[in-house]
């Protein structure tokens, strides 16, 4: 593809230079570090009973471990949630490009940590690495989708949406992949497993300085037209004049936004539009963590060795589940950009509603028939379909395009924080909701999906998430 091309299509080099830095500098190292626990959970609890036995002189027992482990599981979610809350606070004060640099910082202490903590069996060096890989993720599930969102030209702004669950998912299956004990999961090199996601994080940092900063940052936020073009120019790799549609859009936001005072939450509140579109954000962010998939992935293994395969086969199996995963992200942006927003969300949480029900059926009848293992296999697989197809990508894209640039950063926030309380409650509740109802516990999370099912039918918009953004431009251009 020439270069003419490539700007017909949208696409120049400065958009794929400043993308891939946000893609592999924070997202895929923040989805590496939401799961890197999982595979060496049992190397990590001896290194954590090792150093209180030598930090604090105390041998712990298997309750007192347990209570550790949970507590680092959980510093993490706290970290996350506290970055999300500051994060749009922070790409409003500092920029878009300057935050990503922060983030970038704050996720290479934390790998320095973990590295250290482990190698010198000091559990609360490596409970702060966990503390500083949540709050970098947390702002990382902010930022980001700022940023991509407005350097992105409108025709492959949904597209690009869906980038941020991409990140996440790809960070997680290379978690996956490099915590095998074939590649790094082990005692003597859990320690670079830990530290790995440096390489991509360092790698985006030097790109970083090359990348301009957001064009309707500097325009709305900053009042700096010149700056704001010029910036603009580069990404579009079109002279100022070519992009005269884009500019006047832009001139006529940041009037608007020059006109109304500064946006604070209980702004955001009392204006009633807003206040409406802020409940549906958050009820579809919350319904993303209650939908099962946590729960559906936590019994993923134990479905596929009762299905015939052995235990490194149940384990290549959950890691090929992922992998679907990955590739449907990646197919969620075109289908984002074509379906109406309000159907395919509608139609995925349906969809993960009868997939749970099935598979709730099937983990029931497995004790009496073998067939029931193989029938929930399928359903997991079709399960994971739905969620990936619209209920995954979306919550994580709605805030950066059902605002317009004011309370845009403020409305991300609040979803992204949502999304990781959510998340919190789920690792705390799911362990107890199934110790007490066994397999009904699914019933909750087909609830959940039913209910953000009718708030996406009747509350979201009809047209794509692009005419969402193009019918705002209107109205701020009228």
């Amino acid at each position: 593809m020439d270069s003419q091309q490539s700007t017909e299509a949208g696409w120049t080099r400065t958009l794929l230079s400043s993308v891939s830095v946000a893609f592999f500098g924070c997202l895929i190292s923040s989805g590496y570090n939401i799961g890197i626990l999982n595979a060496p959970q049992e190397i990590l609890m001896k290194m954590s009973n090792a150093s209180a036995a030598h930090d604090f002189g105390v041998i712990l027992d298997a309750t007192s471990l347990d209570l550790v482990w949970s507590a680092v599981v959980a510093v993490f979610l706290v970290g996350a949630t506290g970055g999300a809350m500051v994060g749009g606070a922070v790409a409003d004060l500092i920029g878009r490009k300057l935050s990503i640099m922060v983030i970038e910082i704050v996720l290479a202490l934390s790998g320095i940590l973990l590295f250290i903590g482990y190698e010198k069996e000091h559990v609360h060096w490596f409970f702060l690495g966990r503390i500083f890989a949540g709050f970098g993720t947390g702002l990382t599930s902010t930022v980001c989708p700022l940023y991509v969102h407005e350097v992105a030209p409108p025709r492959l702004r949904s597209a690009l949406g869906s980038v941020t669950n991409l990140g996440f998912c790809v960070g997680l299956l290379l978690g996956q992949i490099l915590g095998l004990p074939e590649v790094l999961g082990r005692a003597d090199t859990v320690q670079y497993l830990l530290a790995v996601f440096l390489i991509p994080t360092l790698g985006a940092s030097a790109m970083l300085p090359f990348c301009p900063e957001s064009p309707k940052y500097l325009l709305i936020n900053k009042g700096n037209e010149q700056d704001a073009f010029a910036a603009l120019s580069r990404l579009r790799g079109l002279p100022q004049e070519a992009l005269s549609s884009e500019l006047g859009g832009y001139r006529a936001e940041a009037k608007l936004a020059a006109e109304t005072p500064c946006w604070t939450l209980r702004r955001l509140l009392a204006d009633a539009v807003c206040r409406r579109r802020l409940l549906v954000l958050l009820l579809i962010c919350a319904g993303q963590q209650f939908s099962g998939v946590n729960a559906v992935f936590f019994f993923s293994t134990a479905i596929f060795q009762r299905a015939g395969l052995s235990q490194s086969q149940g384990a290549l199996a959950s890691l090929g589940c992922g992998a679907a995963n990955t590739a449907l992200a990646l197919l969620a942006g075109p289908c984002v950009a074509r379906v109406p927003l309000r159907r395919l969300l509608t139609v995925s949480c349906l969809g993960c509603a009868v997939c749970l029900a099935a598979f709730a059926g099937a983990l029931c009848l497995m004790e009496t028939y073998v067939w029931a293992a193989v029938c929930a296999v399928v359903f997991l697989i079709c399960y994971v379909v739905a969620f990936a197809s619209g209920f995954g990508p979306i919550p994580w894209m709605l805030g950066a395009e059902m605002f317009e640039q004011g309370p845009r950063a403020l409305a991300v926030s609040m979803g992204s924080a949502t999304i990781w309380v959510s998340n919190f409650f789920i690792v705390l509740l799911f362990p107890v909701m199934y110790a007490q109802a066994g397999v009904a516990c699914f019933i909750f999370f087909l609830v959940c999906c039913l209910l953000a099912a009718a708030v996406a039918h009747f509350h979201l918009p009809g047209p794509t998430v692009e005419g969402i953004a193009v019918k705002e431009m209107e109205a701020v251009q009228v």
